[in-house]
């Protein structure tokens, strides 16, 4: 798995982010997502959950199974 670096910034119009830190620790192809930010105080938890649930669904499908994955390796 690779490194993931989070650094937050503000949507100055479609083509442009403005980041309130340099990011300079990541080379080679990467993956951007962008969401609105939300703020911790006026986040319940019920809210919380709701976004956690609507990002898995966002994500890409496991192609494995960490089952299969200790057969292979125990079969070595």
């Amino acid at each position: 798995m690779g490194k993931a670096v989070t650094v937050k910034g503000r949507l100055s119009d479609p083509r442009h982010v403005e980041l309130e830190e340099p990011l300079t620790d990541l080379l080679g192809a990467v993956e951007v997502v962008l969401r609105s930010a939300i703020e911790p105080a006026n986040d319940s938890p019920a809210k919380r959950v709701e976004r956690a649930r609507a990002l898995q669904g966002s994500a890409r499908r496991q192609e494995t199974d960490s089952v299969d994955l200790l057969r292979e390796d125990r079969q070595r």
